[in-house]
């Protein structure tokens, strides 16, 4: 099986030699033309998440003004901390995603490596989820939840989703961007509509998550009708050092953009902290909302001929979409929030802007997670995880407000990219070559 990073690839014609950690392999010519154009990808990603994102943020609202502050400052919590524990799935995605691309590249056949992750992905499910169930009890007592109920949702939530993640690399690796967004969009649509019915008659926080656990298996069920994925696969070595090290920029990306909603529960009162979670919704928006650029441009960004122009444009694309956002909450906050949140959450004030502000930087350093990433360069999951612990460091001893939590999180986060900008230049501008991630193997 071939892994590794791309430096070049053949542009039509006979066939060429194509670089893959540094092993020479005769591939066959790749017709470039059946590639979609960046512009037309994205503008169909662009439209499924959007609406994807828009449905999940009207599931936030709704769920906010139906429950009210406290009860809707445990269902944030809990849906925080499942993102969390759901790492490993993004991680899956990350790297079948590179790996599927690479061997597209390299005109290979992929049935193997699926099978392989398939298999991993069903495993990772079942475990993380029994994980959470056993952690019910100690989640209880650490969030100030009235009962093991909503615990236990939001394990059965999160076992579907790494089976989910895992079928939507496979189709972003091959650029199938249409019925990856399918498959994606099934899970939202799903619980949305589940949680309107279930909290409407009664059930509060527990039905919100039953809604989100019955989404993540509806999810699944159609990643298996598009994809049809092999179950039978093996990886070899250089995939799983690659997966783990995928998996440790990926979980400090997650803990940077839920860690703060956490420990703001922890240490915040009830009703503060349900302020913080509709502030951290505001970053979400900030965060997610560019997300297709990413999704659209990791494909191409294998190939180290085109990283550093796909780089710069996707940063300037993904500052676009959010500045405007955070200048209009600056503006105007306390309207915004009656109009949206209601007037129980008009006490954020101007601090919504810092959420904004935050939610931006997040996704401009997931942009680099992802360049770094494709160039096998771990240093920047190395910047990212002592910036996780930099951070509690902060909230810990700075935590009297939502002002403080919030700016604690905000000024990490931009050291961070500041940093991971530096290495980026450093690295493509030719001056400190990076071994690819994995070694390659005979």
């Amino acid at each position: 099986m071939v892994s590794g990073t791309v430096t070049s690839m053949p542009r039509g014609g006979a066939s060429v030699p194509v670089t893959i950690d540094g092993l020479a392999v005769v591939t066959p010519p790749v017709d470039t033309s059946e590639r979609p154009s960046l512009a037309r990808a994205g503008a169909v990603v662009a439209v499924a998440m959007g609406a994807g994102n828009v449905a999940n943020y009207a599931f936030h609202v709704l769920m906010a003004r139906r429950l009210g502050p406290s009860a809707y400052g445990s269902l944030g919590a809990l849906l925080g901390l499942s993102l969390i524990v759901s790492v490993p799935a993004m991680a899956l995605q990350i790297s079948i995603a590179r790996h599927t691309a690479l061997l597209r590249a390299a005109g290979t056949d992929r049935t193997e490596l699926w099978g392989g992750f398939f298999r991993v992905t069903v495993v990772l499910g079942l475990a993380t989820a029994a994980t959470a169930a056993v952690a019910s009890p100690l989640l209880v007592t650490f969030l100030h939840l009235d009962g093991t109920a909503a615990a236990l949702w939001m394990a059965a939530s999160i076992a579907p989703l790494p089976a989910v993640a895992g079928m939507a690399g496979m189709l972003q690796g091959e650029e199938r961007f249409v019925a990856m967004s399918t498959v994606l969009l099934v899970p939202i649509a799903v619980k949305v509509v589940l949680a309107l019915v279930l909290v409407g008659i009664g059930y509060g926080v527990s039905g919100a998550l039953a809604a989100a656990a019955a989404g993540a298996a509806a999810g699944a069920g159609a990643g298996m009708v598009v994809v049809r994925p092999p179950v039978t696969g093996r990886f070899d070595p250089g995939v799983r050092s690659d997966l783990v090290k995928v998996l440790a920029a990926g979980l400090a990306l997650f803990l940077l953009s839920n860690l703060d909603l956490l420990l703001a529960r922890h240490y915040l009162g009830r009703r503060s902290s349900g302020l913080y979670a509709a502030g951290a919704l505001v970053a979400k928006v900030a965060f997610w909302g560019p997300q297709f650029v990413t999704a659209v441009v990791f494909p191409r960004l294998t190939d180290s001929a085109e990283r550093r122009r796909l780089l710069g444009r996707a940063l300037a694309v993904v500052a676009a979409c959010c500045i405007v956002g955070v200048v209009a909450l600056a503006v105007a906050a306390r309207p915004f929030l009656g109009s949206v949140f209601g007037s129980d959450y008009e006490g954020l004030g101007t601090t919504l802007w810092v959420f904004g502000a935050l939610g931006t930087a997040l996704a401009l350093v997931q942009v680099v997670m992802f360049s770094a990433i494709s160039a096998g360069d771990a240093r920047m999951a190395l910047a990212m995880w002592l910036t996780v612990v930099v951070e509690a460091c902060l909230i810990v001893v700075f935590h009297r407000s939502i002002a403080q939590v919030a700016g604690v999180a905000l000024g990490s986060v931009a050291v961070l990219l500041v940093v991971g900008l530096a290495v980026e230049q450093r690295r493509d501008g030719g001056r400190e070559p990076v071994e690819p991630w994995p070694a390659p193997v005979p």
